[in-house]
């Protein structure tokens, strides 16, 4: 049994490459169980030929294309037709959350033999080993599987997912790694603009609740990953915190890890305690804490919290307060991750936005940049379920819409998230209009004012570039964001998943 498991670009120039780190468990499964298994990223302009050399050398029966993220709808459907079009015979498969959410569609349109929907590892195992599949829908037979009959991970299955040990065996170019660390899944929030929330969770991989890793593991895999380029610097990326259930798992976590040894990049997706700042500070050499204000503006964040479109509200006076409490660990710094175009929007809350910018950013040195990134409409999420609800309205909806609109991002190399060129119908920039402005006709005004926003963040960032980078120089980390040049670029918020 032999299966390449591609990463698929997302321009056709190869540019703009984002490595799934979910691929790097999913073939350690695999490889665990004899199936000879092997990614291959495909971050440069020649990855056709590049394809068909892995194809037509390690002679796969099966090939699977990563489809996790939206942007990546058109680029994995691309990858799965070069496939074909060198060995018609490869059986070629989709997984991740945006084949699941449109997996018939998948199958009945394009070069895809098979989606399988949510937790892959074990359908995908027993898939390439000829057992009764699990969780896919195939082109001979288009029908999403019964429930009862889906494979959903639990804590415990997690025992037995895990990363191998010498990942240069089954990658073949280790330089995309990255020090992502997956601690968990699942999701109890309805969020309006994330495909992540609850209910599509529930639909697409048959749990919403959260689900955490065992620690013994992580703290293996990071010395795994610390082998390799970046390795040095820990991600962590998931904590959608109702109560204490999910800083209690982190604060173990922490406890846990040889203090001082690694840099972290903690994306807090709610408000921290000063308990989880004080664990930051006294376990990692240097800490990037990102903190998801949601939206600029109180008054937003408090109606669309309490009606639960947000995550759990708090106050601009609670934000200050672990801002404050930060600042006094010298090893922070601190990036605010904030939405524009979000449903009920006032102008009152746009020109709130540059008040909360300058305010935190002149109040707090160690505040790097409150990233502003406007919107996008995701397949799988509540606002793609009923716009109305939140007064907007869709200019994407549909898999056609999406995949033409990703095809034409791939095609001509412009970014899904933030294009600097559109037009008119599914070109939508974000996807989603107020209903406002979509009477009015101007439906561009938020992307638009984006823009000039963003310009004045920007230029406030710079002011204290050169204070960073002395900053990062005692740290030993003179480089971007401390993962490749001084500081990140723009777009990195509004890409994260």
């Amino acid at each position: 049994m032999r299966i390449i498991l591609f990463n698929p670009p997302r321009y056709v120039s190869g540019d703009h490459h984002k490595f799934n780190n979910a691929l790097l468990w999913l073939a350690s499964y695999l490889h665990r169980r004899g199936v000879e298994v092997r990614i291959v990223p495909l971050n440069h302009a020649g990855f056709a030929d590049t394809v068909a050399e892995e194809i037509a050398t390690f002679k796969p029966q099966f090939a699977a294309v990563c489809c996790k993220w939206w942007d990546t709808l058109y680029s994995s459907s691309h990858i799965a037709s070069l496939i074909k079009k060198q060995d018609p015979r490869v059986v070629t498969i989709a997984g991740g959350q945006t084949a699941t959410f449109f997996a018939t569609d998948v199958v009945a349109r394009t070069d895809f033999d098979v989606v399988i929907r949510g937790d892959g590892e074990e359908p995908l195992y027993r898939l390439v080993s000829g057992q009764e599949p699990q969780n896919s829908v195939f082109k001979t037979r288009p029908v999403v599987p019964d429930k009862n009959s889906w494979y959903v991970q639990t804590e415990e299955s997690f025992a037995d997912t895990f990363l191998e040990e010498n990942l240069e065996d089954i990658v073949s170019d280790v330089s995309v790694l990255n020090s992502y660390i997956w601690t968990g899944k699942g999701c109890v929030e309805s969020c309006a603009y994330c495909s992540a929330n609850a209910w599509n969770n529930k639909q697409s991989f048959g749990r919403a609740r959260f689900i955490y890793r065992p620690i013994e593991q992580i703290l293996r895999e990071i010395d795994i990953l610390g082998k390799y380029p970046d390795g040095g610097r820990i991600t962590f990326d998931f904590d959608p915190l109702r109560g204490n259930i999910d800083e209690d798992y982190h604060l173990r976590l922490l406890a846990a890890l040889e203090k001082k040894k690694h840099n972290v990049y903690f994306c807090s997706w709610s408000l921290p305690s000063k308990q989880l700042v004080d664990a930051l500070a006294e376990t990692f050499n240097f800490v990037e804490l990102c903190i998801d204000v949601q939206t600029c503006s109180e008054r937003l964040r408090r109606v669309l919290g309490q009606k639960r479109y947000l995550k759990a509200f708090f106050s601009d006076a609670e934000l200050d307060d672990v801002l404050q409490h930060c600042r006094q660990y010298d090893n922070f710094t601190i990036d605010l991750s904030t939405l524009m175009g979000l449903p009920f929007e006032e102008d009152e809350d746009i020109e709130a936005i540059p008040r909360f910018s300058d305010l935190v950013y002149d109040k707090f040195s160690d505040v790097r940049y409150p990233y502003v990134s406007p919107m996008n409409v995701e397949p799988g999420s509540m606002l793609l379920r009923d716009p109305a609800k939140y007064d907007m309205v869709l200019m994407r909806s549909t898999f056609d819409d999406f995949f033409q609109y990703t095809k034409r991002s791939f095609e001509n190399n412009i970014n899904c998230y933030q294009p600097k060129e559109y037009g008119p119908g599914i070109y939508h920039p974000l996807g989603v209009v107020p209903r406002r402005d979509h009477e009015s006709g101007d439906i561009f005004r938020v992307y638009e004012t984006w823009k000039k926003v963003q310009e004045h963040v920007d230029k406030r960032s710079e002011e204290k570039l050169l204070i960073r980078a002395r900053k990062y120089r005692k740290y030993g980390l003179l480089k971007a964001g401390i993962q490749g040049g001084i500081d990140r670029p723009t777009l990195a918020r509004s890409e994260v998943e």
